[in-house]
């Protein structure tokens, strides 16, 4: 008999402690769910604005990050229409 209320008394005691894991894991599923939908407006912002900034760097981004190579000075179209290698080479002569 006595046997009986104690495994009686752990398996309350196993239950509740579940219970209790139950509600931390569906607190854990909403806590989810709410960060699912903000990752959704991070993409979706993301795949809007991020060809528009690839294209722009890949047009524009030669002309800005050359003009560091440029120690004479020269600001002439024709000087900015040289490729960065052979403007490099320029410079050194």
């Amino acid at each position: 008999m006595e046997t009986n209320k104690d495994l009686a008394q752990k398996a309350q005691m196993s239950a509740e402690k579940m219970e209790a894991l139950t509600e931390q894991m569906n607190d854990i599923a909403i806590k989810t769910e709410r960060e699912t939908v903000s990752m959704r407006i991070v993409t979706i912002v993301t795949l809007f604005f991020l060809p528009g900034t690839f294209v722009s760097v890949s047009n524009v981004g030669s002309y800005l990050f050359s003009a560091t190579l440029m120690s004479d000075g020269v600001d002439s179209y024709e000087h900015q229409c040289v490729p960065i290698r052979q403007r490099h080479e320029i410079g050194r002569v």
